[in-house]
Formats: C-alpha cells, sequence, structure tokens
C-alpha cells in the first residue's frame, strides 16, 4: 500500500524501523529520508522503500484515507534539499526520487552548477531555434504586409504610427536588442540602430517595428529570466560578475578595484565558494527547473548563506516565483531569513519542545 506520509513515527520507532529496513534489505541508510541500494546503486527515499517492500509498509503505515489523496494528488510539488550542489536531489513528485550518482570519482563532474551552466546553453539553444524560425517565417510575409500597407497608404495616407511613436518604439526596440546582447541572446552583428525615420517610409518602418517586435517576443520569459538570475547573483558576489554566454553557458569574469572585467581570467563555476554555488543553484532552479502552478519545498536555505543574504531571500523568492506562477514553503531555523515577514511565519514549536 502507498505510504500515508502525515502519519509518521515517532523518533524512538524511528530507529527500530531504520534498524528493520537495513535488516530486512540490506540497505545502507544515508540520513534520516534516503537508503542506498547497493546492489542496483541507487538512491531511494523512504518513500520508495515503502512503496517497494510491502510488509514494511503495512506495518508502519496504513493506506492514505480518499482525504488525502483528494487534497495532496493535484498538487505538484518540488523539493529542493539542503545538500543541492551535487547532481540530483530534486523531486518531480512525492514518490519518484531514486537513481542518484553516488560515486565520489563522480563528484567534481556531477557538480549542480556546472550541469546547470550546460542547461543554460540548451535552454538558450531551444529558444534561439524558435527565434530564428519565427524571423523566417514573418520575413516570408513582409512582401505581402508591405504591398498591404502600401494599399492602404492610398486610400488613406496617415501613417499606422505618428513620428513620435515611430521614434519611441525604434527607440524601445534598441534598448531592447541590447537587453538582449547582455543576457548573450543576440550577438551585435544582430543590431542595426535606426536613429531618423524618413516621414516617407513611415509605412515600411511601421511593418518594422511589428515585425521586430514579434521577432523579440519569443525571447520575453528567458530575458526576464536571466535578468533575474543574473541580478540576484551579481548582488551578491563580490569582486566578480556572472555573465551569460550562448556557447558557455555561466561566465563568471573577476573584477578588478576599479569594477572592471579582468581580461581573459574567467572562474570556473565549479570553483566558486560552496555559498556562491549554492545561491546560483537555488535561484537557476527557481527560475529555469519549477513548473508553473508548483508547490516548492525548501529545506534550510540559510545553509551556506550570508546573513546580509538571509536579509533579502524572501524578497528574491517573491521576485522569481512572480516569473514561474508557484508557491514556495520553506523550512528555517533563521530569524533573518524571516525578518519583518513574521506574518508569513508558522512557528513549529519553541525551543523548550525541540
Amino acid at each position: 500500500p502507498v505510504p500515508y506520509i502525515p502519519q509518521r513515527p515517532n523518533t524512538e520507532i524511528s530507529r527500530d524501523f531504520a534498524r528493520m529496513i537495513h535488516e530486512t534489505s540490506g540497505l545502507e541508510r544515508l540520513d534520516e529520508e534516503h537508503w542506498y541500494d547497493t546492489e542496483n546503486e541507487e538512491i531511494l527515499t523512504l518513500d520508495n522503500i515503502l512503496e517497494r517492500f510491502d510488509k514494511i509498509a503495512t506495518e508502519y503505515w496504513g493506506p492514505e484515507p480518499s482525504w488525502f489523496k483528494e487534497s495532496v494528488n493535484p498538487v505538484r510539488t518540488r523539493f529542493i534539499q539542503t545538500q543541492r550542489l551535487q547532481q540530483g536531489f530534486i523531486m518531480p513528485d512525492r514518490y519518484s526520487f531514486r537513481y542518484l550518482q553516488r560515486s565520489d570519482k563522480s563528484k567534481s563532474a556531477n557538480l549542480t552548477v556546472k550541469r546547470n551552466s550546460r542547461n543554460i546553453v540548451k535552454e538558450i539553444q531551444v529558444v534561439s531555434t524558435k527565434y530564428a524560425d519565427e524571423s523566417q517565417k514573418i520575413d516570408r510575409l513582409f512582401p505581402k504586409n508591405l504591398d498591404e500597407e502600401w494599399r492602404r497608404l492610398k486610400k488613406d495616407p496617415s501613417p499606422k504610427y505618428s513620428q513620435d511613436e515611430l521614434k519611441r518604439k525604434l527607440r524601445l526596440l534598441d534598448e531592447k536588442r541590447t537587453a538582449l546582447m547582455s543576457l548573450g541572446l543576440l550577438e551585435e552583428r544582430e543590431a542595426p540602430t535606426l536613429e531618423d525615420v524618413d516621414e516617407g517610409l513611415a509605412g515600411v518602418y511601421s511593418i518594422y517595428v511589428d515585425d521586430t517586435e514579434e521577432k523579440f517576443s519569443v525571447y520575453d520569459l528567458i530575458s526576464q529570466q536571466l535578468e533575474i538570475l543574473t541580478d540576484l547573483i551579481n548582488g551578491r558576489f563580490q569582486h566578480k560578475r556572472l555573465t551569460i554566454d550562448k556557447e558557455e553557458g555561466f561566465v563568471i569574469v573577476p573584477l578588478n578595484k576599479h569594477g572592471s572585467p579582468v581580461a581573459n581570467e574567467n572562474i570556473p563555476p565549479a570553483s566558486l565558494s560552496s555559498g556562491e554555488q549554492h545561491q546560483l543553484v537555488l535561484f537557476y532552479q527557481l527560475l529555469f527547473d519549477t513548473p508553473e502552478n508548483s508547490l516548492i519545498l525548501i529545506d534550510e536555505p540559510e545553509i551556506s548563506l550570508h546573513v546580509t543574504w538571509q536579509e533579502s531571500f524572501l524578497e528574491d523568492i517573491q521576485r522569481t516565483s512572480n516569473v514561474g506562477a508557484y508557491d514556495v514553503l520553506i523550512a528555517t531555523h533563521s530569524p533573518d531569513i524571516i525578518g519583518e515577514k513574521e506574518e508569513w511565519m508558522i512557528g513549529l514549536g519553541n525551543l523548550e519542545n525541540t
């Protein structure tokens, strides 16, 4: 039977339960919730074990009541654990956490920050392919749109946009190009500057503006995600800056005493401190690896987190969740994480009771 999670045994029973698992299955206990299957080289959660060993599940838990299943099953949950610097440690749902690499010799290759850097490249490649496809489709329609605009202007000589509106839109497009280039999404050769607007070509310019806005809209979500990621991380980094490269992923550039990049001396993501890696991994996962309408569970975000970073953590999480459209539940021991947001907090007891 499927375990009924809220009915966890007390501490004394948990020790007996752990002993039973080891004696009956031969699994090695890694921590309170994770076990290692030496035969299959697989890491299992407690829930995986209960699914696999009916006898243990029957003795310690009963079936889930219908009200519990109806309440919980529709909720998509993601669990971000305390130890998140090694590859893995995110569950797409309550019962599917398994197949985590455990070999010590593979830890360097499996650093989550390196994997996330590679994934950023893939994210950009997917969007860039869509951008190229949309651009080709829009460009093919340009002659047709130009002909339609010319025929419209013959009947009504008033341009679609006034001179001031056209200049404003062109200026905004130039600003968006610059922003997309700074985020590593567009190359400089893709950024012609249009400063003067010939009134006689207003119809052509209006088509150009509409077409370019539609093309750039493909990058709206990922540019917002990357902007928040780089902003949050660079607000934490000292003497270094995170940039995004469409081929390299995360590029960390050291800064000199004047705040300028040091040429040809990039810092590998794996060489960042554990605290810096924790932040980069966490915000990447929240921005890029979290489905909409999910419930995100974050365990002890204060781990390797400077006090100053803790004080802004809830506001930073709120900023990422506004993009991802998900809810967040945090377990923390840190009063600095809570700060002035006590109305958001539910206490689970006091020091005398823990």
